[in-house]
C-alpha cells in the first residue's frame, strides 16, 4: 500500500468559515526618544513604557486584488506577564468558497494610545494560498513590519514571508526546516532534535539584542480601546428594528395586556428619565398605537435617530397625525435635548394653540420662525410678560462671567433683547407705552442702587446708616424718590407705585444690609420690599418659582400645603 498518497480538498466544497490561530510575538520594542516625549506626553501612558508586556491586540482582514472582503476580527484582552503570546483561534466572517486564490490575510498588532486611540506596533501579510494554489497551512513564522499597519495591497508593501539579509535568511531556511520536522516529514531522533532546537533559539535571540533600559512604575488609567468605536451589532439591530418595510405591518400593531402595562409605564416616566434600547424599540413598533396618547410624544421623539434621515423623515410625518400635546409637554420640546427644527416650530406652535383655546387673541402660527419670536409676540400683547421677559433678559445681557465664559449664549440675549427692543418700538400706541414704562422702570430701580451704594459708603453703625438711608428717600432735590410718577412695579407690575415712605426704611442686620422698603401704590394701600443690592439672586428666583409652580400642581390635586412663598426678581448680577 502506498503510505505517500495525498488527497485534496476544493475549497468551494467547504461551506464553513476561515478560521486562523493568532500565536506569539518575537522582538523587542524600542521606546521613543526624551524629544519625542516632549513633543507628544501621552506617549508616556502608551504601552512602550510598562514594565511587563503591553496590552497588545491583533487586528485580522481578509483582502483580495487589493479590496476587503470582510469586515476585520481581533483577539480578544489578555495580560501578558514576559511575552506576547496569544494562542488564540479567529473566526473570519468569510467562508471559504468566496475565498479567490489572490486572497490575502492583514495582520495588524495594536498597543492602546490615549483614550479612544490605538497606534499601529506592525503589520503582516501572507497570502491564503500557496504558490501550487493549496491553502496554507501549519504554524507560519512571519515578519512584522514595525510601526506600520498590514497593508492588503497588490503588491503588498508589509510582505510577510520575505529576506532581507544573510541572517534573516538563515531563519527562514531553519522555519522551513522546524515546519518540516513538526509536520512529520523529517526522521526524529530525540537526542539530536534537542540541541539542534536549542541552536535555532540562540540564533534566533542574536537576532535581536535586547538593551536594557531602566523605567519607573507609574500606575496610569488604561483606556478602554473600543469604548468609543461604534457597535456593529447594535447598529444593524437598530436599522433592521426602524425599517421601512416594518411601517405597513407596525400601522395596525396592537400590544397585548403585557406591553400595553410596558407602555403606560414608560409614558409616565419622568422627563429626565433616560430609556434603555429595549424600551426605544417598544416604542418605534407601537407608535401608530401611541399617536392617540399626547403624553407619549415626547418619549417617541426620544427614541428617534435624527442622524438618520429616513427614521427623522418619519418621525416627522407621524408628528403631524398625533394627538396635539398639552401646554405644559410642549415645553419640554423647548429642551436642548430637542434640536430638530421642526420639533422646536410644533412645541412653539402647540404653546399659540393653547392660548386660542383659552379665547385670548392669537398670532399666525406661519409667523413663529421660533421660540424668541413667540415670546416677543405674546410679551407685546401682555403687559405683564413683557415687565418679567424684559427684566429676565436684561439681566443676562449683563452678565460679564457668561460674556467670558460662553460668548455665544452671552450673543444670543443681547440679540433677543435687540430684537424685544424694536418690536416694542414699531408696535402701536399701547405697546409704546409699555417700553416707556420699561425705561422708568430702569430708571428706578437705578437711582435705587445708586441711593444704597451711597449708604453702604456711609460710616458707622447700622442705626447711623439707617438714618441716613431715611434722610435720602426723604430729600425730594437730590433723590426724589417719595413722589414718583405712578409705574408698575417690576417684582409684581400689576402694582403701580407712586412713592416710598420714608420714615419707615430700614436696614436688616446682614453683611450686605439689604433694606425694607415700604411703597405707597395707587390704591392706596403699603407694599414692602427687600432691596438687596451686592448679591446675585437669580439662582433664589428660580428656587421661588418651582416652589411656586410645585404649590399650583399641588393644588389642582386638592393638595394645599399652606404656603405663601414670597416673590424674587433679580435686577442685576450684583
Amino acid at each position: 500500500m502506498d503510505t505517500d498518497k495525498f488527497s485534496y480538498v476544493y475549497s468551494c466544497d467547504l461551506d464553513i468559515n476561515v478560521q486562523l490561530k493568532i500565536g506569539s510575538l518575537e522582538g523587542k520594542r524600542e521606546q521613543k526618544s526624551y524629544k519625542a516625549l516632549l513633543q507628544d506626553p501621552m506617549l508616556r501612558f502608551s504601552g512602550l513604557y510598562q514594565e511587563s508586556c503591553s496590552d497588545l491586540y491583533v487586528t485580522c482582514q481578509v483582502f483580495a486584488e487589493g479590496k476587503p472582503l470582510a469586515l476585520p476580527v481581533r483577539t480578544s484582552y489578555k495580560a501578558f506577564s514576559t511575552r506576547w503570546n496569544w494562542n488564540e483561534w479567529l473566526r473570519l466572517p468569510v467562508k471559504y468558497p468566496d475565498l479567490p486564490q489572490s486572497a490575502q490575510v492583514a495582520l495588524t498588532i495594536w498597543d492602546v494610545y490615549g483614550p479612544g486611540r490605538a497606534t499601529p506596533v506592525g503589520g503582516t501579510t501572507v497570502t491564503l494560498f500557496g504558490k501550487y494554489g493549496m491553502f496554507r497551512q501549519g504554524m507560519h513564522d512571519l515578519k512584522v513590519w514595525p510601526g506600520v499597519e498590514g497593508d492588503g495591497g497588490e503588491p503588498t508593501t508589509t510582505p510577510g514571508r520575505t529576506s532581507s539579509s544573510l541572517t534573516e535568511d538563515q531563519m527562514g531556511r531553519l522555519a522551513k526546516l522546524t515546519k518540516a520536522h513538526r509536520q512529520g516529514h523529517m526522521v526524529k531522533v530525540d537526542w539530536l532534535d534537542r540541541l539542534t532546537f536549542r541552536e535555532i533559539e540562540m540564533i534566533n535571540e542574536d537576532v535581536d539584542e535586547a538593551i536594557p533600559l531602566l523605567t519607573s512604575s507609574d500606575i496610569v488609567k488604561v483606556p478602554d480601546p473600543q469604548m468609543s468605536m461604534e457597535n456593529l451589532v447594535e447598529s444593524k439591530h437598530h436599522k433592521l428594528a426602524r425599517s421601512l418595510r416594518s411601517g405597513p405591518s407596525d400601522h395596525d400593531l396592537k400590544p397585548n395586556a403585557t406591553t400595553r402595562d410596558q407602555l403606560n409605564i414608560i409614558v409616565s416616566y419622568p422627563p429626565t428619565k433616560q430609556l434603555s434600547s429595549e424600551e426605544q424599540d417598544l416604542v418605534w413598533k407601537f407608535r401608530y398605537y401611541l399617536t392617540t396618547q399626547e403624553k407619549a410624544l415626547t418619549k417617541f421623539l426620544k427614541c428617534v435617530n435624527w442622524a438618520l434621515p429616513q427614521e427623522a423623515k418619519q418621525a416627522l410625518e407621524l408628528l403631524g397625525k398625533w394627538r396635539p400635546m398639552d401646554v405644559e409637554d410642549s415645553l419640554e420640546l423647548l429642551s436642548s435635548q430637542f434640536t430638530n427644527p421642526t420639533v422646536r416650530r410644533y412645541a412653539v406652535a402647540r404653546l399659540q394653540q393653547a392660548d386660542d383655546e383659552k379665547g385670548k387673541e392669537g398670532t399666525d402660527s406661519e409667523n413663529l420662525e421660533d421660540l424668541c419670536t413667540f415670546l416677543i409676540s405674546r410679551a407685546c400683547k401682555n403687559s405683564t410678560l413683557a415687565n418679567y421677559l424684559y427684566w429676565y433678559v436684561i439681566v443676562e445681557c449683563e452678565d460679564q462671567d457668561t460674556q467670558q465664559r460662553d460668548p455665544k449664549t452671552h450673543d444670543m440675549y443681547l440679540n433677543v433683547m435687540r430684537r424685544f427692543s424694536q418690536a416694542l418700538l414699531k408696535g402701536d400706541k399701547s405697546v409704546r407705552v409699555m417700553r416707556s414704562l420699561l425705561a422708568t422702570q430702569q430708571t428706578f430701580v437705578d437711582r435705587l442702587v445708586q441711593l444704597m451704594k451711597a449708604v453702604q459708603r456711609e460710616s458707622g453703625n447700622r442705626k447711623k446708616k439707617t438714618e441716613r438711608l431715611q434722610a435720602l428717600l426723604a430729600d425730594n432735590e437730590k433723590v426724589n424718590l417719595s413722589e414718583i410718577e405712578p409705574i408698575p412695579l417690576p417684582l409684581e407690575p400689576q402694582v403701580r407705585i407712586k412713592g416710598i415712605i420714608a420714615e419707615t426704611a430700614t436696614l436688616f442686620k446682614s453683611a450686605l444690609m439689604p433694606a425694607k422698603l415700604i411703597f405707597k401704590t395707587e390704591d392706596g394701600e403699603l407694599y414692602p420690599v427687600i432691596f438687596k443690592h451686592g448679591d446675585d439672586l437669580r439662582q433664589d428666583q428660580l428656587i421661588l418659582q418651582i416652589i411656586s409652580l410645585m404649590d399650583k400642581l399641588l393644588r389642582k390635586e386638592n393638595l394645599d400645603l399652606k404656603l405663601t412663598p414670597y416673590k424674587v426678581l433679580a435686577t442685576s448680577t450684583k
